[in-house]
């Protein structure tokens, strides 16, 4: 059985109020951990898409992380544990759900963003395949743009920056790597033991609350020594963001990003051959100081794809950027800040400037 005890979810969901359709699903749940069967799947499949649909049109995402029931994933594990159970039951097909509502579960949990034109591109591929018509793209050589991979680091590349701007990625990356092993207190005198320091980003906390934030902090160096990583200068870039209530190679809500942002990365849950692909747009190099404008970025739209990181406050609210912004919501709302990107970054850069 791949969906979590019901013990397990009461814990992990505990957060206000639960109505009528979050009480079938807890009901459901206890049900089916207790005896589980495809009747017993059923209900408690059902139970949750009611659930899921009753949200919706209150206008609440169910798997976003700033999601009061979701802020440390307990909806989004419980829906891969639903579609893995699921696909337990082909056995029993009279018994299942039915497609429709598969197929509907699992685009709540594998939605993710995508470039603009991507839906068009895939069904024109597809057309040229079907015909047996695709050959090699040819480019012409001033189309391709120059990747360079960092001197001393393999798993970190820079794709279309100049030369002034390529020498300062580089040395923001070892900005980034030099806070980093600050930060992550392998040792006794790290910042994660300095309450003032900690409590600056991520406000008050307990033992347990410093020991979560550490692990992460250990997951997260892991990540920025080993995962490839390609920064990618760009002007503007056009995403389309795929509605969550069709399929997703569907509707989209077009958005463009351009100058006046920090950085871009792509919400989707893993990546493969070129690995991460953050943007980069003007104001990083724009800053005087290198911390605030290269690291800081790169902390913290990598924090977005490896910790799962927001830039709103749990429960919704408008994005928080900024030294003085973070400050107060680390002061009023901890469990927002410890999970905000901004405040991971600027915890990270404070190893090295006073802020």
């Amino acid at each position: 059985m791949a969906v979590m005890f019901y013990e397990e979810w009461l814990r992990r969901s505990r957060a206000g109020p639960r109505g009528p359709w979050l009480l079938a699903v807890d009901r459901t749940l206890k049900e089916y951990t207790v005896s589980p069967g495809a009747l017993r799947f059923n209900a408690l499949h059902a139970a949750v898409m009611a659930w899921m649909t009753e949200e919706e049109k209150a206008g609440k995402d169910v798997t976003s992380s700033s999601y009061r029931f979701n802020t440390n994933d307990a909806v989004t594990d419980l829906l891969t544990g639903l579609v893995e159970d699921q696909e337990g039951w082909d056995a029993n097909p009279k018994e299942m759900v039915g497609k429709a509502t598969l197929a509907a579960a699992k685009s709540h949990i594998a939605r993710m963003d995508r470039p603009a034109n991507f839906s068009r591109s895939v069904k024109i591929g597809k057309m040229f395949f079907d015909r047996k018509k695709l050959k090699p793209a040819k480019f012409p050589s001033k189309m391709l743009r120059k990747i360079v991979r960092h001197p001393a680091h393999s798993n970190v590349s820079f794709e279309g920056l100049s030369e002034g701007e390529l020498a300062a990625g580089v040395r923001g990356w070892n900005d980034v790597l030099a806070c980093n092993e600050r930060a992550v207190g392998l040792r006794a005198g790290s910042f994660f033991a300095v309450p003032a320091h900690f409590e600056t980003w991520f406000g008050a906390a307990d033992d347990a609350a410093r020991k979560e934030l550490r692990k992460r902090a250990k997951l997260f160096d892991l990540a920025l020594r080993t995962r490839p990583i390609t920064f990618v200068r760009r002007k503007s870039y056009e995403i389309h963001y795929i509605d969550k209530q069709v399929d997703p190679l569907g509707a989209t809500v077009d958005e463009t990003n351009s100058n006046g942002t920090y950085g871009y990365v792509w919400s989707a849950g893993n990546h493969t051959g070129g690995g991460v692909r953050v943007i980069l747009y003007q104001k990083p190099f724009d800053e005087p100081c290198p911390y605030e404008g290269i690291a800081q970025t790169m902390i913290h739209e990598l924090s977005h794809k490896f910790l799962g990181t927001d830039d709103e406050p749990v429960g919704g609210g408008p994005d928080v950027y900024g030294v003085a912004a973070c400050k107060a919501l680390a002061k009023k709302d901890p469990k927002s800040a410890r999970n905000l990107a901004d405040c991971w970054g600027y915890y990270y850069i404070s190893a090295f400037k006073t802020l």
